[in-house]
């Protein structure tokens, strides 16, 4: 062994250069979208709350989680965004349409679509304004009208929509993507058999693509939609909305305070880590998303 002056010599330059080292770009740690410690510490999760009556079961959900099951889609909540309000009714009114779409095209006019596009996502994430806004920004702008364009008349009406909604005339835009898209669904209306429209719906639903069997069931055909909420349905003989809310009964609330369903006693609540999404996480995250059933963008 060297000796007892050496060696301290030696694991004094190894503890400096450990201190002094820099880490690799190629180490840096991702970028960190944002952290939650405590659900409760939101605004919008207090407020949100207030508007329901809160059981003994919430209370022992708030104790353990932090937060209950809150009994309601969410859609009052604006996250301090003066016009969600609008914007969600855009959205409503847009995403129960299909829309065919143009690709933006190979020129400056092309860049300038994609840099707003990028924009309007960053304006989501620096809270301007909520993600229904950078969502309907493509089918706004992009959406193909029922009658066939030339080329030409194609770049012209990208960048006439593009201005408009530089201009902040979204409403008007809205109305004419929503005129468009019910022209459009009326006008391409195939005639299918009904045993035929059962079996796509089948299909649809056994491969999980329920977004899309969804569509399909209420897209305007020439014999309409494939059931009406009065219709009567043949096996009940009840209206086919009662059938349908009877099998979706309202939220039940266990009564844990004459012990049903009452949650176990501990001696105590382990304390969780913060939950922290990275830009990693939605990088994975992302081409795994397929759609749901309901109304999604």
């Amino acid at each position: 062994p060297p000796p007892p002056s050496t060696q301290s010599s030696t694991t004094s330059s190894t503890s400096t250069s450990t201190h002094t080292s820099t880490i690799p770009d190629d180490d840096a740690p991702p970028t960190l979208f944002y952290t939650i410690t405590n659900p409760l510490q939101h605004s919008d999760t207090t407020t949100d709350l207030q508007t329901q009556t809160t059981h003994a079961i919430d209370d022992e959900l708030i104790r353990l989680y932090g937060d209950t099951v809150h009994r309601n889609l969410g859609t009052h909540l604006h996250a301090d965004i003066d016009d969600d309000g609008m914007w969600y009714s855009l959205w409503f009114h847009l995403v129960s349409y299909n829309h065919p779409l143009f690709r933006p095209p190979q020129s400056k006019l092309g860049r300038d679509i994609v840099k707003t596009l990028s924009d309007e996502f960053q304006g989501v994430r620096d809270r301007k304004w909520n993600s229904e806004r950078a969502l309907l920004f493509p089918i706004m702008i992009l959406r193909k009208p029922h009658r066939k364009l030339t080329s030409q008349e194609i770049k012209h009406r990208l960048r006439f929509r593009l201005d408009q909604w530089k201009k902040g005339d979204f409403i008007a835009l809205a109305s004419d993507t929503v005129n468009e898209a019910f022209y459009f669904s009326h006008s391409n209306s195939p005639t299918i058999d009904m045993d035929d429209k059962i079996q796509v719906f089948n299909t649809l639903v056994y491969h999980g693509k329920l977004r899309e069997a969804l569509r399909f069931l209420t897209n305007d055909h020439d014999e309409n939609i494939l059931l009406q909420p009065s219709t009567i349905d043949s096996k009940t003989g009840k209206p086919v909305i009662d059938v349908l809310k009877s099998k979706h009964p309202p939220l039940r609330i266990p009564d844990i305070q004459n012990n049903e369903y009452k949650l176990d006693d501990f001696e105590y609540v382990p304390q969780p880590l913060a939950l922290q999404i990275t830009e990693n996480d939605v990088k994975n995250m992302a081409p795994q998303l397929h759609g749901s059933g309901g109304p999604t963008s």
